[in-house]
């Protein structure tokens, strides 16, 4: 098993200047500090980075979960103005404006011994929880995401109303996001196979599938704000969407004889501060080299999906783009993530992250027909449910436990996919 101090070396990819033609160094130690924030030239190792470019997040670290979750619990329990009644559990995660807890019903007096599944409970923050324009924010959410019903999208299930204040109850989806995933894996020395890769990868595009064929007259709906952090792959294997506080639904340009559509009915001015692209914070590698739209469509979502199949396929952080960048320099980054990988896995990254946003696909549907091509391992949710149970349970620098059913989807770094 390698350690973190003989960890292999792996090829460093280019940095994208608007204006070079550049070379691949032969080696580079992953080892090395690549820290200091994001930057136009800078990419970084997943396994060494966290999301903002700073040290490695802590609280997915095996070793220390047990006690992060202790200081993040309320044990009080959460009335809403029904009378239903949560017992609050340890934070789950948090955000910009909402954060997330482990929550499960409190039995009542119909069903004193009824046994209630786990759920989580989204709120806004406590500095945040009286803010008009934060409270309609959220309720958005929870009317967007009443609207999805898909096994990759995590379920939404009602909106409490706590003295003015809404909370979303969600599925509880128990697992890693991709990004700590991928950064757990990194850090044992494996690599995830292309077959299982491309079964994730499958699952990402059938969510958006879901996004963009809801039954008319419902617009197509736009997450915004995708990324290997709110891809959430659980201990069943299944991966699952979520976060959708800045989601919209597509509108028409607006022309001289029609107005442009509203995304829900009761659209206003305020939500548009709400929803600006410009507000994710943190993701900047998520958004296309031509900036923010000023009207946000479903290509934007499929940039980012392209991001999400380099970084998956490469290991690396996709880096933050110039304005202006060519296909000359965007071809140089695929090329990095795609050399040694079949023919697919090129056109699937060619289209996505094309500089052009006329070029990329119309939809999700027309890159699903390219992910089949590269035989997506249909049988493999249940070994990657292990693998993230075992990434759990296994502190670092320590041997990773690989049950028999997960050693074919890895390969040990470094390696190159046959």
């Amino acid at each position: 098993m390698t350690d973190a101090a003989h960890r292999p070396r792996r090829p460093r990819p280019p940095s994208p200047t608007a204006s070079s033609i550049y070379s691949v160094p032969e080696k580079v130690d992953p080892t090395e500090s690549l820290h200091g924030g994001p930057s136009l030239s800078g990419l970084s190792l997943l396994s060494d980075l966290s999301s903002d470019g700073n040290e490695p997040t802590q609280t997915w670290r095996p070793q220390q979960k047990a006690a992060a979750a202790q200081a993040s619990t309320d044990t009080s329990l959460l009335c809403d103005d029904q009378g239903e009644r949560y017992r609050i559990g340890p934070r789950l995660g948090q955000g910009g404006f909402a954060e997330a807890f482990a929550a499960e019903l409190a039995s009542s007096e119909d069903c004193p011994e009824a046994p209630q599944p786990p759920v989580a409970i989204k709120r806004l923050r406590p500095a945040l929880r009286a803010d008009p324009l934060r409270r309609r924010q959220l309720r958005r959410e929870a009317a967007i995401l009443a609207t999805l019903h898909h096994p990759n999208i995590a379920a939404f299930q009602k909106l409490l109303e706590i003295d003015g204040e809404p909370a979303l109850v969600m599925e509880r989806c128990d697992g890693l996001p991709l990004q700590h995933w991928q950064h757990l894996l990194t850090r044992h020395g494996y690599r995830l196979r292309l077959r299982a890769t491309a079964q994730l990868l499958q699952q990402l595009f059938l969510a958006l599938q879901h996004l963009q064929q809801r039954a008319a007259p419902k617009p197509r709906l736009i997450h915004a704000d995708l990324s290997l952090e709110n891809l959430i792959l659980t201990q069943q294997g299944v991966l699952k969407l979520i976060d959708f506080g800045v989601a919209r639904e597509e509108q028409q340009p607006p022309s001289r004889e029609q107005p442009a559509l509203t995304p829900l009915s009761s659209w206003t001015p305020e939500d548009e501060q709400l929803t600006g692209l410009h507000q994710i914070g943190g993701k900047r590698t998520y958004v296309p080299p031509e900036g923010p739209p000023k009207i946000p469509a479903v290509q934007g979502d499929l940039y980012a999906a392209g991001v999400c199949a380099w970084e998956l396929l490469s290991g690396w952080r996709f880096p933050i783009l110039p304005a202006g960048l060519g296909a000359k320099e965007m071809g140089s980054l695929i090329a990095f993530a795609a050399t040694g990988l079949p023919e697919p896995a090129w056109l699937l990254l060619q289209r996505c992250l094309h500089p052009n946003p006329q070029q990329r696909p119309g939809s999700a549907a027309q890159c699903l027909p390219i992910l089949q091509r590269l035989h997506p391992d249909a049988g493999c949710g249940a070994a990657l449910g292990k693998l993230v149970s075992a990434l759990l349970t296994t502190p670092d620098h320590t041997a990773l436990p690989l049950p028999q059913a997960v050693e074919p989807l890895l390969a040990p770094l470094p390696f190159v996919e046959t």
